[in-house]
């Protein structure tokens, strides 16, 4: 391991989600129609390698001054683009930012920035992914959340639910356009 994998493994550590660093595998996907770039990361150190932890680890991430998170898939043109371009989503599962909260035992699929999936008609759910959903949520009267990934099937890349302990190694993060610079006077 090198020194400054340790180091950062250091720094991280004090988190209750756990000690793994991500780190950036292959080449970053730019998507013009949205100026958005994505990459692939590989969480490297000892586990979890939970959604949770997936959170944590990508804050302060950046490319070409642009904060990363882990990705919102808002419609099939992204999908397609994403599945098409980066092999990865094709081999191997990949946390994104979508969440399953259980609400008064009623399954609600969210965003990491807090917008429902019920505010977009596109999803791209692998078979039993809403019944899976649905039981998870079924008499739970406490707010729990089941994270989704990326996991690759006989349908192509598709969002499966997970449990809150689920470990999986790699992250697709989003970096979105810079916010507009207000104009010089």
């Amino acid at each position: 391991m090198s020194l400054i994998l340790a180091f950062l493994m250091q720094i991280y550590a004090p988190d209750a989600t756990g000690t793994a660093v991500a780190v950036p595998m292959g080449e970053v996907f730019y998507r013009e129609a949205t100026d958005t770039f994505y990459q692939i990361f590989e969480f490297q150190g000892s586990p979890p390698h939970s959604w949770a932890h997936a959170q944590f680890t990508v804050k302060g991430y950046r490319h070409q001054g642009r904060e990363g998170y882990l990705a919102k898939i808002p419609d099939a043109t992204t999908h397609y683009y994403l599945v098409g371009n980066i092999l990865h989503l094709r081999q191997l599962p990949a946390w994104i930012g979508l969440g399953v909260e259980c609400e008064n035992g009623v399954a609600v699929p969210t965003w990491d920035d807090d917008t429902p999936l019920s505010e977009q008609s596109f999803r791209a759910w692998a078979p039993n992914t809403g019944t899976a959903a649905r039981n998870f949520c079924r008499g739970r009267t406490t707010s729990e959340l089941a994270p989704v990934y990326y996991a690759p099937s006989d349908l192509g890349s598709r969002w499966t639910m997970g449990a809150p302990n689920t470990n999986i190694k790699f992250l697709l993060v989003e970096f979105p356009p810079l916010p507009d610079q207000p104009a010089d006077d």
